[in-house]
């Protein structure tokens, strides 16, 4: 060793050993002549400098976590944990007052396409095939209360007049019909060789009966508007050509939702979480406190026709595609790289082909319906795969298609409604 010996309490040098020896202590405790040599002081001062970058570090990423929102799992999974529970009693009655509905004036030779209620003015207002817009009431003029109605005889219709406005005429076929909280009204039209695909909007005078400030919203983005559904909060959401646009309540336009396929179906978690099924099978999860790239993503047996929510609460999801297939989802265990199990696959469901049939679930989350492609209405408990009501229109000898429905509550009643060519059928929950 070169120069004068380091001296270290509780040791001594040997200068002919070139070595450090302990100081025999009376009982008090010394440090180890380990803990001074060269190579241990680097190794000390090194973890002292890295454990000093891990707390930088961490310090800085806390910091940097108190803006971030928290991820869209982490938001659904704090929701509660409960089962979804059916109505065994309503289901054994399911139907039991089922109506015909036919209009006054007569919409003969007309073929409805879209129907959607709107709580807000306690009616539902639906469009043909041709352009046409109409609003209605379930009531007739000497409806004093739907109870009086009796009982329908082995499932068959009883039948009920009502009243019809047409609201106007589209240049171009309605493609989906929505609504916000009160009364105003949204709906998207396909593009022509003279006009593009639009959104309109107006508001419905109740005391006038009548519409206004009407407005349209060029989509010219969107070559074809599948769907459309508001979200409180936010305004509405139209989906279509592999995007999503998000527009306020005012129609302005927000921002683009990228999708990589069509979308069929658009459902609203909550104000936060907006849900959409796809051509290519997919359902997206889109959290809109975020960037639209903030996506969860699951895919489903076939391609997605129509979506329901079961309980924002909860929160499940039904999903219903072509093959026949109907399945629950729970949107809580829904990652970004793991495989989602449904919950429930629901059996008797006949649809091979046709995309646009209709699909409701109700206000509970307790029982949903879904047309067929045979003709047939097939209700589930959301608790069992089996079916629990059957209902086929009188065909005739021809097969019916409900190309849409709706589930409605209003005054002393609620239930489903579906079209079926130009007229409503509603069965009563």
């Amino acid at each position: 060793m070169v120069g004068t010996p380091l001296e270290i309490p509780g040791f001594y040098y040997d200068s002919a050993r070139n070595r450090y020896f302990r100081i025999a202590s009376q009982g008090i405790s010394t440090p180890s002549a380990h803990d001074y040599t060269r190579e241990h002081l680097n190794q000390y001062n090194s973890r002292k400098r890295t454990s000093s970058k891990d707390d930088e570090k961490q310090s800085t990423t806390k910091k940097h976590h108190r803006n971030l929102l928290p991820s869209l799992n982490k938001y659904l999974f704090s929701r509660q944990l409960a089962g979804t529970f059916g109505n065994f009693m309503n289901a054994g009655l399911l139907g039991r007052r089922g109506r015909e509905i036919t209009f006054s004036p007569s919409l003969q030779g007309i073929t409805l396409q879209k129907i959607h209620w709107v709580p807000g003015l306690n009616k539902y207002i639906f469009s043909s095939s041709r352009g046409d817009m109409f609003i209605s009431s379930l009531y007739s003029a000497n409806d004093s209360n739907l109870h009086d109605l009796k009982v329908s005889p082995n499932n068959g219709m009883v039948p009920q007049k009502v009243n019809v406005a047409r609201l106007g005429l589209s240049p171009s076929s309605i493609t989906s019909i929505s609504s916000n909280l009160g009364t105003g009204l949204f709906w998207t039209t396909l593009s022509s060789q003279s006009t593009e695909s639009k959104a309109h909007m107006c508001s419905y005078n109740i005391s006038q009966d009548s519409p206004e400030n009407y407005t349209q919203i060029s989509l010219r983005s969107m070559k074809t508007p599948h769907c459309s559904e508001f979200i409180k909060g936010v305004g509405f959401a139209v989906g279509g050509s592999n995007k999503i646009a998000l527009l306020n309540e005012e129609g302005v336009f927000q921002r683009n939702l990228h999708s990589k396929g069509d979308v069929f179906t658009l459902t609203a978690v909550d104000q936060n979480i907006l849900a959409a099924g796809c051509r290519n099978k997919s359902v997206l999860l889109y959290d809109l406190r975020a960037p639209s790239k903030n996506i969860c993503r699951f895919a489903h047996d076939a391609s997605v026709c129509s979506t329901s929510l079961v309980d924002s609460a909860e929160p499940k999801l039904l999903v219903s595609g072509l093959v026949s297939s109907i399945s629950l989802y729970d949107l809580r265990f829904v990652r970004h790289t793991s495989k989602v199990s449904h919950l429930m696959s629901y059996s008797g469901h006949s649809n091979m082909v046709e995309r646009n049939l209709a699909f409701m679930c109700n206000e509970k989350g307790t029982l949903f319906g879904a047309a067929g492609d045979d003709s047939h209405i097939r209700f589930w408990n959301i608790d069992s795969p089996e079916i629990v009501a059957d209902f086929q229109t009188d065909t005739t000898g021809t097969n019916i298609l409900h190309p849409d429905g709706t589930w409605m509550k209003s005054k002393d009643t609620e239930g489903w409604l579906l079209l079926v060519n130009d007229r409503v059928h509603f069965y009563e929950s």
